[in-house]
């Protein structure tokens, strides 16, 4: 008797719209902009999937695709930003300071100063996530609308009559 898994596949858009968001909030400061980057995340993880792979989604596809990818991309920016700041704190960058790297990384989540830092902390990605799920799906949705082709369009076959010849 042999198990069955169900595996999960994760699409190229999501890492697009991921590293989209996560550039775009680690460039731009945090204010209204971060806004555009949650929709634009979104937008270009679909337009990736629908537009330039070609495939067609469904618009509980398009939802979590836009969420989860928004969501990672803002957890990813948040990440890089404080392993940033505590590279350069730190001067890790230095091979005598080097030593310091693996115990700042593996003890940096339980470092917070008193116990309300760490519920301010989590209070902040719970906040992120509703964000990313207020933004992000709907947005999917919307850009799922707005990149599907047209009726009766399709894309032309691909030739490989040419690589039979040669």
């Amino acid at each position: 008797m042999s198990a069955r898994f169900n595996r999960f596949i994760i699409p190229s858009g999501f890492y697009i719209g991921s590293s989209f968001t996560t550039v775009f909030l680690l460039l731009i400061p945090w204010s209204w902009m971060g806004v555009i980057a949650l929709i634009g995340g979104s937008i270009a993880s679909i337009w990736w999937e629908i537009r330039a792979l070609g495939r067609t989604l469904t618009h509980n596809k398009a939802a979590s695709l836009g969420f989860y990818s928004t969501f990672t991309g803002v957890v990813m920016a948040i990440l890089i930003a404080q392993i940033a700041e505590t590279f350069f704190a730190e001067q890790l960058w230095r091979l005598e300071h080097l030593y310091r790297l693996p115990p700042l990384i593996a003890t940096k989540g339980l470092n917070f100063e008193s116990p309300e830092a760490w519920y301010v902390w989590i209070i902040g990605l719970v906040i992120v996530s509703i964000l990313a799920g207020a933004i992000g799906a709907p947005m999917g949705i919307v850009a799922t609308k707005i990149f599907k082709p047209a009726k009766g369009v399709t894309k032309p076959p691909e030739d490989s009559s040419s690589e039979k010849d040669a």
